[in-house]
């Protein structure tokens, strides 16, 4: 059939269609009641479809219309109050800033995340006057644009005179729309500021479908709102775009379609023996090191589970803060979290305000109340990675303490109350206040702005130091930065983020055993805490037994496991032993029922030193093994010797033999 043709053969196609069991199908959909027919013009003949696309507004909703309504007739049935709606994949799918002058009258869908909605309104189809100088009333005028009211002419019939109209609503037909925009998907910005589209609909069965947060494919037909300069109609137009149809199509994980060889595919790669390790690798390749940054974005990825009790709701996402010095590749690590995330995005500190996190309620260009969602309501469900957070402004950073510890973004103003939901796992990333770590302080005293009750929302908080390792080590940063291909075996990016998905999907519930160990650990934590006399300075509280309990069911989760095990505890007691020794907890006063704190530990070396120094000074094995005599880990005493160094509490007297450095004390 050739493309290009007139109404009537158009409408010989749509007749022959619906006579045929395809067309039929939705034929009997109207029989069977159904106030919404959804036809998918796949099914179509494509010449046919191609045309209709291309003619939509002149003449082919009206053809297909009339061509449905016929043949309801012909089995005894009505169209009454039925909508029509158009799908198919041979509709253009048109990303929102290439949407111009040759799509105005064409059905299109696009694809974006909602980012504003509007309130229900009725709209006028049918509008009655009445003369204000006779009181005639005019017969309805209808109505074909919705942001334009067409009036009777100026001169009244009734009178003959040129008059002003009153609008007579309680004559007048009306029908409920609703507006919102559509802001495009983040891989289609390509750099570029996001595109918004004005989206409006009719139809009732799309009223109120759609929030912020939503991923959506509008199917809809382009058309244009005129613009006025100097109160006179302008050649410029907006477009807008009239929706005959919506699919939420979800990036949300538990739902994101994989295909039953991709699930056999995940699964199999699940059952690795090093599964676990290589996706930690190939979270962030081309960065080398700092495993413990990236099995903890890890876990936040896939997260644990949600507890809903009878009273309150136990959020399962994990939040995960890295502070350290430039150049160690935090905002490289967020950006590749946010990519690989099912529902991950990535905002900078330093270019969001509290409300571009959370939401905001403001007024158009109406006048009219719309709600703005921020970062952490579109990425519900998934992971917002925040760099440079504590450049924030400290109170737009105070908004985002809701989202974290409730998981919901409540807006009050001007009398309207809004509740979104904002359950979204929070990696953020911080420089010290003096852009080098010092070792000498706590992490929060290094972050001294950061307010305290934003340090207790975060499960896990690494310190990553960029100091000179031994040369191997350095040699393979180096490496890794030199090197183009990848150096381990790669995970499909695309599988990647489907295995996430997946495991994010799985219900995981703790075993006995591993209750029993987590318990065993907290408990420990707590008691040396007290002994330590460190309650006040490291914030161990039962956020972090929550914490613990997430970090295991992550892990089970990650490997697709329905129970967590004892294996998955002692897992998540590691990882959660990382961020213990970052803060400074001593895990050697848990083991040998001694308190020994940093400054314990500073004082005893002080003193092995004070005391052996002689003329030349200790050596400095010397002090190493006075000290293992103490102490067991051997890198906590030689952490303690370089920040008693950099405190200048102690100093280099001289070298022995073997170009060891010998101390004595500073005064």
């Amino acid at each position: 059939m050739c493309s290009n043709m007139s109404y009537t053969n158009l409408r010989s196609a749509f007749d022959s269609f619906f006579n045929q069991e395809e067309g039929k199908r939705y034929v009997r959909q109207v029989l069977d009641g159904k106030k919404y027919i959804r036809i998918n013009l796949d099914e179509i003949d494509s010449d046919v479809a191609h045309d209709f696309i291309n003619k939509a507004v002149k003449f082919g909703i009206r053809e297909i219309t009339e061509a449905l309504d016929d043949a309801v007739r012909v089995m005894n049935g009505s169209m009454d109050n039925v909508e029509v709606g158009f799908v198919g994949e041979c509709i253009p799918l048109v990303k929102g800033h290439e949407i111009g002058s040759e799509h105005i009258g064409k059905l299109i869908r696009v694809k974006g995340i909602v980012n504003q909605t509007h309130f229900i309104k009725p709209m006028a189809i049918e509008v009655v006057f009445k003369c204000r100088e006779c009181g005639a009333i005019t017969q309805g005028i209808i109505q074909e644009s919705p942001f334009i009211l067409s009036s009777p002419p100026r001169k009244c019939e009734g009178c003959d005179e040129r008059v002003s109209y009153d609008i007579v609503e309680e004559m007048s037909t009306y029908i409920d729309s609703q507006e919102f925009t559509l802001q495009e998907s983040y891989e289609d910005i390509s750099g570029r500021v996001p595109q918004r589209i004005k989206m409006i609909t009719f139809k009732k069965h799309l009223i109120n479908k759609v929030y912020c947060g939503d991923s959506v494919e509008i199917f809809g037909i382009v058309k244009v709102i005129p613009t006025y300069r100097e109160r006179k109609k302008s050649r410029l137009n907006i477009t807008y775009i009239d929706i005959y149809a919506l699919k939420k199509y979800s990036r949300d994980p538990e739902t994101m379609e994989i295909g039953l060889e991709e699930e056999q595919e995940i699964i199999s790669l699940s059952k690795e023996p090093d599964i676990y390790e290589r996706l930690i690798e190939n979270l962030a390749p081309s960065i080398y090191g700092w495993k413990k940054c990236k099995e903890g974005c890890l876990l936040a990825m896939v997260g644990g589970m949600t507890k809903h009790k009878k009273d309150i709701t136990i959020r399962g996402n994990i939040h995960v803060l890295m502070v350290g010095d430039a150049s160690t590749g935090k905002s490289q690590l967020l950006k590749t979290v946010a990519e690989l995330s099912p529902r991950g995005l990535y905002a900078s500190g330093k270019g969001v305000s509290g409300v571009g996190l959370t939401a905001a309620l403001t007024k158009d260009q109406d006048g009219e109340w719309v709600i703005n969602a921020g970062v952490l309501v579109l990425a519900n469900n998934g992971v917002a990675s925040i760099d440079e957070i504590d450049k924030m402004n400290p109170d737009d950073r105070v908004n985002i303490h809701e989202a974290m510890a409730q998981q919901t973004v409540t807006i009050s103003k001007a009398g309207l109350h809004s509740t979104l939901m904002a359950r979204t796992a929070v990696i953020g990333a911080a420089n010290p206040a003096f852009g080098k770590y010092d070792k000498t302080k706590s992490v929060f005293e290094n972050l001294s702005k950061f307010p305290p009750t934003l340090f207790s929302r975060f499960d896990l908080i690494f310190i990553l130091i960029d100091e000179p390792k031994k040369d191997m080590e350095d040699e393979k940063v180096l490496e890794r930065i030199e090197s183009e291909e990848p150096q381990i075996e790669m995970i499909n990016r695309d599988l990647f983020k489907k295995y996430i998905a997946y495991a994010k999907g799985v219900k995981t519930k703790l075993s006995v055993e591993a209750k029993e160990e987590l318990k065993k650990f907290f408990l420990g934590v707590r008691k040396q805490t007290r002994k330590n006399g460190d309650a006040d300075r490291i914030p161990i509280t039962f956020r972090q037994y929550e914490a613990l309990i997430r970090l295991c069911e992550a892990h089970a989760r990650i490997l697709l496991k329905k129970e967590a095990d004892l294996e998955d505890a002692k897992a998540a007691i590691r990882i959660f032993g990382e961020f213990l020794e970052d803060i400074n907890f001593d895990f050697e006063g848990m083991e040998t029922g001694k308190p020994k704190s940093q400054l314990d530990i500073e004082k005893l070396i002080y003193g092995i030193v004070k005391q052996h120094q002689e003329i030349y000074g200790i050596s400095h094995n010397d002090v190493i093994n006075k000290a293992k005599l103490t102490i067991k880990d051997e890198k906590k005493i030689v952490k303690t010797v370089a920040n008693l160094l950099n405190a200048g509490q102690i100093m280099i007297q001289s070298y022995d033999d073997r170009g060891n450095p010998c101390y004595r004390t500073a005064t």
